[in-house]
């Protein structure tokens, strides 16, 4: 399974923002959101479409 790398980067974002932006840890909020996106990818291997827009 292969996450892309923008989606990871912006988990990434995501939690180091919410540590309070600690410096140093960049490796490991990287893996951490890798790990998060695995798991919500093995709960919900599909996405569901979007929806139609009304013509």
């Amino acid at each position: 399974m292969d996450i892309l790398h923008d989606k990871i980067a912006a988990r990434a974002a995501e939690i180091w923002d919410r540590k309070g932006r600690p410096h140093g840890q960049d490796v490991q909020n990287w893996m951490e959101a890798e790990a998060e996106l695995r798991a919500e990818f093995a709960a919900h291997p599909t996405p569901e479409p979007l929806p139609r827009k009304p013509r």
